[in-house]
């Protein structure tokens, strides 16, 4: 059973009055894609959204485009005809782990868009992230926070630097407004989808109450002990949103977080005792979910199959490498100001125990994991 998240959302979430337009998202399939393309179109915005795969899980109203933007033939055809385009959001990035071939890869993919979208654009919402104050991935550093938005940049090659420039140079062309959304780790849901940290957290607890498994804690001690923030993908698809239709807030970059902080620690516990389940006593070291993971497919594809759930492949329902990236930080992420967009208006807060809650049972009613 494939659910339109749809009427969940309306269910769960004070509807904003945004204004409206004609709206692109690159990526839409994504953890922030998803949230935007849900939130603008329960906001009566006409929205297009473009990926390279199919998705069964995208709200009804939206016109799916399939296209690689690595591909620029490709680009040309499938966007030929998006003639009405006001407002794009821009939240996709690829990587092959080289930083230097990661900045030319990603700032081609921006062009061949924007090579092909109408000149009345009036938006461009750029949506990038923590490795904008951390580098790259594996070789993150530890800046002093709270970070704000006028840190300078990082030394050396930095794939959302090429992003932001690229776009800079169409607005000196076309005369757009622009914004930039720098949200640390993006919680929602997005089956699939490379970074998403809830689907790991929720496939790993299944996993532990099908073998009746204690549930670790996968991370260092500092991670465990520290103070944490992360991003809910929803309430940073109403940030991105308002960026764009709040004049004040244009041609700005701006940190975007849950406004909260919490410590795994605690966090863990209260994971655990959603899915009924024990935490053991935390021995101060990280434990390895990509070797856990390692045999674990054909389990994983019983639970499937005892409870009739969408069908999903252990392998490719979240990208394991950056469990194991996040887990082995020997810091927590720093934590990010918010106050600049407060200064500007946007007020929302939300707590991040309920945005791992919240996405948990969006999953639950996508059937992507039991009831």
């Amino acid at each position: 059973m494939v659910v339109d998240l749809l009427t969940l959302l309306k269910k769960t979430n004070t509807q904003t009055d945004m204004s409206s337009g004609t709206a692109l998202i690159a990526g839409v399939t994504g953890v922030a894609g998803l949230s935007l393309a849900r939130r603008l179109v329960s906001n009566n915005w006409k929205v297009y959204g473009i990926s390279r795969r199919a998705s069964d899980f995208l709200p009804s109203g939206i016109n799916h485009v399939l296209c690689d933007l690595q591909d620029a033939s490709q680009c040309s055809d499938a966007l030929e005809d998006l003639k009405d385009v006001t407002h794009v959001f821009y939240a996709t990035w690829a990587t092959t782990m080289d930083p230097e071939k990661d900045c030319d890869m990603n700032r081609s993919m921006l062009a061949n868009l924007m090579e092909h979208l109408p000149s009345q654009i009036k938006h461009f919402a750029l949506l990038t992230g923590g490795k904008h104050y951390l580098g790259n991935f594996g070789d993150f550093m530890n800046p002093v926070d709270p970070i704000k938005e006028t840190m300078d940049r990082l030394p050396g090659p930095n794939f959302y630097y090429e992003l932001e420039d690229e776009v800079f140079s169409w607005v000196a062309k076309r005369g757009f407004t622009w914004s930039v959304a720098r949200p640390m780790v993006i919680v929602g849901f997005a089956p699939n989808n490379v970074v998403n940290a809830a689907t790991g957290i929720a496939v790993y607890a299944i996993l532990c109450k099908e073998l009746n498994l204690p549930f670790h804690f996968f991370g260092g001690k500092n991670l465990y002990h520290n103070i944490s923030n992360i991003t809910d993908a929803e309430m940073l698809a109403d940030h991105m949103i308002w960026e764009s239709t709040e004049q004040k807030a244009a041609n700005q970059a701006f940190n975007v977080v849950n406004g909260d902080v919490f410590r795994w620690k605690q966090l863990w516990g209260a994971i655990a005792k959603y899915f009924n389940l024990e935490v053991p006593e935390y021995k101060g070291e990280a434990a390895s979910v990509s070797t856990f993971m390692d045999d674990k497919s054909d389990v994983w594809d019983s639970i499937v199959n005892k409870h009739g759930l969408y069908k999903t492949d252990l392998k490719t329902i979240c990208a394991w490498w950056f469990f194991v990236m996040y887990q082995e930080l020997s810091d927590p992420l720093p934590l990010v100001d918010m106050t600049k967009s407060r200064e500007l208006g946007f007020l929302k807060y939300q707590s991040s125990e309920k945005n791992f809650f919240k996405t948990f049972d969006y999953m639950k009613e996508a059937n992507i994991i039991p009831k």
